[in-house]
This record gives C-alpha cells, structure tokens and sequence, in this order.
C-alpha cells in the first residue's frame, strides 16, 4: 500500500474519491494508505468550498507520496523543506522521489533537486535505474532514466502498464517486457491490437511462419498460451472472443474459463490445449451422405480426421461408411465443409461438397504465407480470407488478391456477399466477389442484420453516436436515429424524443411520434412472432412490429413476455394480471395477483405449457397446452 502525506499551512478537508479521508489542520499533516490505482483528489475549506482538484495515480505499493493540498505557498522550497522533515522518506541508489504540483521528481541525500519534477508517476531506483512514465500531446510515454535524469534508450516508448516485477513498453507493433528489477528485457511480442483499456492484453508471435496468438497481463506473465488463431480485446464484462481451427469461442477473464463454440468450459490451462484430447468438434451435416471433420493430436502431430457417415433408412440410424486421417505441419482451419492445413510449406484448402448424393473432394494449394480465417463459397468459385502477418485480406483459389491483406480483420459469414472489414478503429463494408469496398473507413461499429428470408443484405451504421441503415446492394443509407433496435424485417427507432418503427429503406411502418415504443420479444421461429409496445399516456397497447398493426386498446400498465419461446404475453392492469395471445385476444383473465411460468418451458418442443396462478385464496396450476388443444 502507498501512503500520502497530505500537508497544509491552513484547515483543509481531504476528499478521496468524493469520500472524506479526513482533516488536515494548519502545520500539520494527515497520513492516507491506499492501493495501488487511480483517485480523484478534492481540497475543500472548512466551509465545503472546492480549493484544489486533481488526480492521482498510486503505481506502487511502496511510494511514500507528499502533497501539498491548499494550493497557498505551493513553492517547491516548501515542498523540499517538508521533505527533510519527513522520518519516512526512503532512499534507493541515493534517490528519493518527491511529488511537486502533481509530478514527480527526484532529490540526493543533501535533499538537493537532482531530477525536476516533470514526470505523471516514477518508480523506485534500482541498480541506477529507474522507469519514469510522462504525459506528452500524443498520450502517456515511459522510458529508463539513471540517477542523472539521463536516457538509456534515446526515445520515449508508449506506456501499456507495469506489474510487481516487470513494465510493458509499446513501440510501432511491439510489446516489450522489461524487469523492474534487472532492467533487462524479458520477452517480446507483437501486439495483436490491445486498446489499452483493459488489463489483459492480446498478443502473437511468429512460429513457422504462422502467427500463434495469446494473452498476456500487465507484468508480462502469459494468462492464456499462445495457442490461437485470433484474440480479440476484452469487453467491459472482462470477455473475450477467440478463433481456434475455425471456431469462434469465449474467454472468461473474471471466472478464468474459456468455453468452445459448443458452450464446453474448461478452467484454463485444462484439456483444450492437450495433445491427447479431440480440441474441438466439426459440425455434422444432417443429410443423408454427410462428412464429420474432427481436428486432434496424434503422437505429437496434427490430424484432421474425416468421418464419412450414411443414413440407415431402415432404422435411421447414421453409421460411419468411411474413416480418412489427414497428418500435417499444422490445422489453419476446420469449418462447415471445408478444411485448410499446411503441409511442408503449403497451405492446402480442402473442399468438401454433396451433389446427387455423392461426395465430391477437391483440394486447393494456395501458395500465401498466412492462417485462412475463413472459406467464402461462392456459386462457381471459391474465396480464401487469409492472414499475413497479422493482417486480413481476400484470395482466390488462383492466388489472385481480391481484396488487399492489409486489413486488421475481416468479419462475415455463409449468408451475404458481403463483409465488414475492420481498419484501426473503423469499419466498412466490401463485396467478396469483386472486392469492391463501398463506405469510407468513418464507422465505429457495422453490425450485419439479419433480414429473415430476404435475398437484401442489410448493415446497421453507428458514427457520432448516431445509427443508419445501409443496404449495400443498393448503395443506400438511411438517414440518421439516435437509437435503432432491430425487430425482425424492420427496426425500433427514436429521433429527436420521437419513435416510430421503419423498414430496411427508411420507410416508416409506424409513424414517428411522440410516444414512447419498445420491443416485447423476438420470436425467431416465426416471421410474424416480433411484437412491440407502444404508450402515449403511460398505458400500452401491443403491436406487431412486422405489418405496423396495434393488436390491442391502449389499457394496460404493462405488457412482457410470458416466457421465452411462448406465443403468450403477461399483460399487467393495476395489481393484476393475465394473459393474450398474438391476436391481443384475452387468454387468461386479468384476475390474479401473480402468474409465473415454468422455467423450462421452450416451444415448438414441448406440448404441456404450465403456469402457476395466484389469486387472493387459491394457487393453481395450470396447463396451457390444454386450453390450446
């Protein structure tokens, strides 16, 4: 823990983080221990009136912090007169630090300024030398200094972080680990676009040719091993999305799990990265001649086993026709129904497909430098999304380059022809057949909407805080929301305290008004299962968000899903309740004082649908499913 000595030349109220730390009176001192972090510092008269405000970063657990907190006599003689004072100062390779108008310095053992007070935070000397870390125009830098204030490295590196033991430079596309101790360099990765939010950071090296990817923490140490295809950032919920042999999974920084795209957790460290076990499992076509792909480990290499299955018609039963191992240097990708390995310098795309009820083979050596994130399929012809050098484009079986490998990713899947590719903090959308890109790179996020049943590829736009709709196809953009929900065909939307719904074009199916509308479910088994609420006077009434038609009276305080999957909705009048269906027809009374549903309830699957009713004398459970039939 870190002490501040907080010093006054009159009464002072210190305010940590908006909480009293207590009172420092004039001549006297007020002694604070904290953690290591960031804290905003308020110096308040004895009347609440605001002297000083500033922030403070605690780096270290062992800095003996001095602030002058009334903002009167602030010179630095005062400061440096107080520190001779102080029986707790602590001298490392001759050196103390001292704080001066929020900066830090450094004084000899005559307490004479040998290091001026310029930098945002100092660490202590050790072996004469010391990482100082300074605020410049372009962001936060740190570098190495000796006991002159000299430079060891002649430049000013981005400062990422710093553990217990070891500090994180940034320079052009590197991260490199330095020992706080020996001042040594520890190790070094490249940076695989850490955003310096987030205390786990994404890395990769090159292994073979291949960029293998991992985190890392703030001391340098290796949280997940450098086994991956993809990482990305961690969100604010400490999660993070992995590529592994053609699957997206999941990291769970908080609870240390890491979960395959089958929902498979393991702690990590555990059989996701052995050489015994299957590491994750292809999908199985549900076809009558389908083909199971299985990446695994064998004595030390990589196998890709195909598992060709036949349908038993006379019992149904799917048996195993025909078993293929493929050995090779490494996996790049196991996907629907293709697979890409390398094999003595090759990278070789393997094309499984069904026609007349047989299996066809085809394989592609597509000589790039670089792991396939991805195989886009198209009528006639095939499209490879590669990686080189950390950086995403789009190939032909050719070879030909379609769109440039200079992207920081390219994201799409089976179903448009198109995709949104990623530069620096920026997205766009491209064409996969051609490559032609349509936007300027000016987005913060593209998400692509599902359209349900249309051959329109749909994006939403989100800039400035603002949302639009995009369809590609037609090079149109809509004009500007200050929200946008997707509901089915057509989206939720608000403008300027007004809300309305709007189709793909803009074209509004409910008008925009000022009335307050929000979506009640997203029923994906049907097409016509997206329903809103609507009020203009604190009562609602339920509407279907895909024809614009309101179901019901205005009349109820509220309206929510009965359970997830159910064609029901719990409608609410003063204390009671009850149910309607899709129609707004009345389904149960509005009569009770509570109605819950099963918790495993989950259409079209089961027929017995059971909610418990509460009224003011009875409880009673009930069958849906009965009054159904």
């Amino acid at each position: 823990m870190a002490v501040v000595k907080f010093l006054s030349k009159q009464d002072c109220q210190v305010f940590i983080d908006m909480e009293l730390a207590g009172k420092v009176t004039s001549d006297s001192m007020l002694k604070v221990t904290l953690e290591t972090g960031g804290y905003l510092i308020q110096i308040k008269d004895e009347h609440g009136i605001l002297i000083k405000e500033y922030e403070m970063e605690i780096k270290s657990s062992d800095n003996q912090l001095l602030q002058r907190v009334d903002g009167i006599n602030n010179k630095l003689d005062d400061v440096i007169e107080n520190l001779k004072n102080d029986s707790s100062v602590v001298f490392h390779c001759e050196r103390a630090s001292f704080c001066y108008n929020g900066l830090y310095g450094f004084v000899d053992k005559t307490f004479a300024v040998v290091i001026p007070p310029i930098y945002y935070c100092v660490n202590r000397f050790e072996n004469n030398k010391a990482f100082v870390v300074r605020d410049f125009p372009e962001g936060r830098k740190t570098t190495m200094i000796d006991r002159d204030g000299k430079m060891f490295f002649n430049r000013w590196f981005d400062y990422i972080g710093e553990g217990e033991s070891n500090v994180l430079l940034g320079i052009d596309d590197r991260i490199i680990v330095y020992s706080k101790v020996k001042y040594n360099k520890v190790a070094e990765y490249f940076n695989a676009g850490y955003d310096f939010k987030q205390p786990f950071i994404p890395v990769y090296i090159i292994e073979s040719d291949e960029e293998v990817y991992g985190f890392i923490n703030l001391n340098g140490d290796v949280v997940l091993p450098l086994v991956f295809d993809k990482v990305w950032n961690a969100d604010n919920n400490m999660q993070a999305k992995f590529w592994y042999y053609g699957f997206i999974g999941n990291i769970d920084f908080r609870n240390s799990l890491i979960s395959d795209v089958y929902g498979k957790k393991n702690k990590f460290g555990d059989t996701l990265f052995t050489d015994n076990d299957i590491l994750l499992q292809g999908d199985v076509l549900d076809v009558e001649y389908n083909i199971g792909i299985f990446p695994c480990r064998k004595d030390g290499r990589w196998v890709i086993k195909e598992h060709h299955y036949s349908t038993n018609m006379s019992t149904g039963y799917e048996e195993v026709s025909e078993t293929k191992e493929i050995e090779c240097d490494r996996i790049l990708y196991i996907g629907y129904n293709c697979y890409a390995y390398k094999l003595n310098g090759q990278c070789i795309v393997h094309y499984l497909f069904e026609e007349d009820d047989q299996v066809f083979n085809n394989s592609y050596i597509v000589p790039v430098i670089g792991n396939y994130e991805g195989v886009y399929i198209s009528p006639n012809d095939l499209r490879f999304i590669t990686r080189v050098r950390g950086k995403y484009g789009l190939i032909d079986k050719s070879n030909k380059v379609i769109i440039p490998i200079s992207f920081n990713c390219i994201y799409w899947d089976d179903k448009t022809d198109f995709a949104i590719l990623q530069k620096g903090e920026k997205y766009s959308i491209a064409e996969l057949r051609e490559g032609h890109i349509y936007l300027p790179f000016l987005y913060n996020q593209i998400i692509r909407k599902n359209t349900y049943n249309t051959d329109t590829s749909c994006f939403i736009l989100f800039q400035s805080n603002k949302y639009q709709l995009y369809i590609p196809s037609q090079n149109y953009i809509t004009e500007e929301y200050d929200n946008l929900i997707a509901c089915g065909p057509n989206n939720i939307v608000n403008k300027d305290c007004c809300y309305g719904i709007v189709d793909n074009c803009g074209k509004e199916i409910v008008p925009l008004k000022k009335h307050v509308i929000a979506l009640v479910n997203d029923n994906h088994y049907n097409n016509d299962g997206w329903f809103f609420k609507i009020s203009n006077n604190g009562l609602y009434s339920l509407g279907n968000a895909v024809t614009g038609e309101i179901l019901t009276e205005q009349i109820y305080d509220d309206i929510t899903m009965l359970c997830s999957g159910i064609d029901l909705f719990l409608v609410k009048k003063g204390n009671l309740y009850g149910c309607i269906n899709v129609e707004g027809d009345v389904w149960l009374p509005i009569k009770y004082d509570k109605i819950e549903a099963d918790s495993d309830f989950w259409f079209p699957f089961k027929s017995d649908y059971y909610v418990t009713l509460y009224d003011q004398k009875t409880i009673l459970r009930y069958n849906l499913g009965e009054k159904r039939k």
